[in-house]
């Protein structure tokens, strides 16, 4: 019998974060707080496309296991103002934050404007 070292496999973990609605706002201020949380949090945020209120951002990549964090800021207008979600994912290991807390910084970032 003999004994080989594995690597231990990382998880997917995945979580939607808090959904807030905001009055008397436009959405492009829900645009600009998103892209600078993300910025913020994750280093890198850009919209899907322009004009779709969807922001993503992700870590970058700093070993061999590529990206190990992602999110996204969904920007809704609704009447005189917007709703905006949170949505969340990291790979455990090697990313040291859940999903959930990752989401939490986020929203945290997002209400400091």
């Amino acid at each position: 019998m003999s004994a080989t070292a594995l690597r231990a496999p990382a998880a997917l973990d995945m979580a939607l974060g808090d959904r807030r609605v905001v009055d008397n706002q436009p959405v492009s201020a829900c645009d600009a707080s998103a892209k600078a949380a993300l910025t913020q949090v994750v280093s890198n945020a850009a919209e899907a496309s322009p004009g779709s209120g969807e922001w993503v951002g992700y870590e970058p990549a700093t070993g061999p296991d590529g990206i190990v964090a992602t999110a996204a800021i969904h920007c809704f207008p609704v009447g005189g103002g917007y709703v905006v979600t949170f949505t969340c994912a990291t790979q455990v290991p090697p990313n040291p934050d859940s999903a959930s807390s990752l989401c939490g910084k986020l929203s945290a970032a997002f209400g400091a404007k």
